[in-house]
């Protein structure tokens, strides 16, 4: 989706039990933190987001609302949050796949603008 205040100018927009792979390499021994940069237009609940490496899930964090409270919808997919998902993933030099999943949440489901992967 096409978004003025999202990193690169778009996102991917995911729903209830939509997912998104990422293939990515590291290039030696280290734990890393996985933090998610997102929007969320909704005003209730918010999306239970999943991330997965390698296979395993590795933690999740519940997405908070960008959106203004009431009935508008719209301007909150402009506003960005950004959560940590997981702590001191233990990753070795190669090649990974890291999974985001959605579950819950509103029909509209939330955006990514970014995944950060930094070295702890």
């Amino acid at each position: 989706m096409q978004r003025p205040g999202a990193s690169q100018g778009s996102t991917r927009q995911l729903k209830d039990g939509d997912e998104c792979t990422l293939i990515f390499e590291t290039g030696g021994d280290a734990s890393y933190t996985v933090e998610v940069i997102y929007s969320n237009d909704g005003v209730g609940p918010g999306e239970v987001v999943h991330i997965i490496v390698d296979g395993t899930d590795v933690g999740h964090f519940e997405a908070e609302a960008t959106g203004t409270s009431g009935n508008e919808t719209g301007p909150g997919w402009d506003v960005f949050l950004q959560d940590l998902a997981a702590a001191a993933v233990p990753l070795e030099p190669g090649t990974h796949e890291l999974k985001i999943t959605i579950g819950d949440g509103d029909e509209l489901g939330i955006e990514i603008d970014a995944v950060i992967l930094e070295a702890v």
